[in-house]
């Protein structure tokens, strides 16, 4: 038997606290009110909050621009694996009908 851990993800205050304990620890300038944007766009995953913080870490400019935390920090859940598979192998003779329509 192969152990599986499951964790639930921390409350958005929890998070928000520690994130501003790592971008004071890393000398990131970022604001409060950023930070608690970033914890309700990620929808509180962890992992997500910090790849945003590292992205921040070689940018600065970014860690200040509110309008950037639109897109920064959230999870991609418009498309399901099935749309993303098809994306992808979508045959040629598919490919040259739309190509003639256009």
């Amino acid at each position: 038997d192969v152990p599986v851990y499951q964790y639930k993800k921390p409350d958005k205050s929890i998070l928000q606290s520690r994130l501003a304990f790592i971008s004071r620890n890393e000398e990131l300038k970022i604001d409060d009110m950023i930070l608690s944007h970033l914890c309700t766009v990620s929808g509180c995953d962890i992992r997500s909050a910090l790849n945003t913080l590292q992205l921040l870490r070689h940018d600065d400019e970014l860690a200040h621009d509110t309008a950037v935390f639109d897109t920064l920090g959230c999870k991609d859940t418009s498309a399901n694996v099935f749309k993303v598979w098809e994306g992808l192998f979508i045959s040629d003779q598919s490919m040259d009908g739309r190509k003639s329509s256009k």
